[in-house]
């Protein structure tokens, strides 16, 4: 079973630090937080979950899924388009967005952003670890 964390994002920098070097499929999920009813407060996330969900069961057992949830506040009001995110190396435009990451140059090798995170046939392909060409 693929091992999932859900981070925030200042934890994800050092998450990923632990994980470089690792030769094992590595996924970052960025994703809107929780509200209180525990839905997100973003709808394409409510979307794109289920369809994570089901593709995550063609990724290898030693694969890991970093779930970076922001909160509606720091995504879209401060520091909203300054937010660490948006740079390089991970230049998330929008949530949900999940990519493959090599841990080694820590950058993305594959993206899906948005309604792309539906795609679920795409989306098993980058997580079994085919050479579906995505839009990077």
């Amino acid at each position: 079973m693929v091992y999932r964390v859900v981070v925030t994002p200042s934890e994800l920098l050092v998450k990923l630090q632990t994980l470089k070097g690792s030769r094992d499929p590595l996924f970052l999920y960025f994703v809107s937080d929780r509200l209180k009813n525990n839905e997100r407060w973003c709808p394409d996330c409510r979307s794109a979950d289920p369809m994570i969900d089901e593709a995550l069961q063609s990724a290898p057992a030693s694969a890991t899924l970093l779930e970076v949830q922001v909160t509606r506040p720091e995504w879209k009001e401060s520091p909203g388009p300054a937010h660490f995110l948006r740079q390089p190396p991970f230049k998330v435009t929008s949530v949900p967005t999940v990519m493959q990451f090599d841990p080694a140059t820590q950058k993305p090798t594959k993206r899906f952003v948005d309604g792309e995170c539906e795609q679920i046939e795409a989306l098993a392909a980058m997580f079994m670890g085919s050479n579906f060409d995505s839009a990077m």
